[in-house]
């Protein structure tokens, strides 16, 4: 059995923006000492940045403000974001907040979906 990990021109052009966003705005993050709500305020313009792209949690659906990319497609992102500690917080997908989500999305009531 093989993997096919290949993936759409147009899902590529996301990925190449978050290699060179990633490299360009997310590692310097890591060069900096910054409190919880100073890392905080950092991220904020980033992650306005990558909802204006339509990148956020985008492993949820669109019912639930996603792109529902899917596993595979997660993982080629993951791939990119993991190389900071810093770059699923600022996609919105990181760990466990994104199985968590996933979950919600699914069981959760009405008020945790909300929120």
């Amino acid at each position: 059995m093989t993997w096919d990990f290949s993936t759409d021109p147009d899902f590529q052009k996301h990925l190449d923006w978050m290699n060179d966003f990633v490299r360009a705005e997310v590692w310097p993050l890591e060069t900096l000492d910054l409190s919880w709500p100073d890392l905080r305020r950092a991220i904020a313009p980033l992650r306005e940045r990558v909802k204006a792209r339509g990148l956020w949690a985008a492993h949820l659906g669109p019912e639930h403000g996603g792109k529902g990319f899917g596993q595979v497609k997660l993982g080629l992102m993951h791939e990119i974001l993991g190389t900071s500690p810093f770059g699923p917080l600022v996609f919105g997908n990181q760990a466990p907040d994104s199985g968590n989500a996933e979950i919600l999305a699914r069981s959760g009531t009405a008020e945790q979906k909300r929120r």
